[in-house]
């Protein structure tokens, strides 16, 4: 048996990388569940109380079009190996685990999703759109 080696991308101050612009590193499918799973285990709530979705410009989606707002609600992005990647984790997500989202569907607010390699989520509340 081979050892399974997880690596989860920590801040300098100990706290969970929800994601920025410098890290350009991409994840497999694997990588990017566990990641979420990980944070969802820490920061709390069952899975359906998440939304997932995939976008070129994560931050953008959650905060303008989702209305997150970034220092107060609770949420992650990865950068997926390939958009192809990026829609079976979504779909894993809303279809295996129980998360709220769109599924690999073409979300008509974005522009060109097809290309869309950015796995994000957020915790829904009562601001968020879809809210909690």
């Amino acid at each position: 048996v081979l050892p399974l080696f997880i690596n989860f991308s920590f801040s300098l101050s100990g706290r969970y990388d929800r994601g920025s612009p410098l890290m350009i590193e991409t994840k497999t499918k694997i990588q990017i569940i566990t990641d979420i799973k990980f944070y969802i285990a820490n920061e709390g709530g069952r899975y359906r109380e998440w939304y997932v979705g995939v976008s070129k410009d994560a931050k953008a989606t959650m905060f303008n079009r989702h209305k997150v707002v970034e220092k107060k609600d609770l949420w992650l992005y990865r950068n997926a190996a390939s958009s192809e990647v990026a829609r079976e984790v979504v779909d894993h997500l809303v279809n295996m685990l129980g998360f709220d989202g769109a599924g690999s569907a073409t979300s008509a607010a974005e522009s060109d999703t097809s290309t869309a390699a950015v796995v994000y989520v957020f915790k829904k509340n009562e601001h968020t759109e879809p809210p909690g």
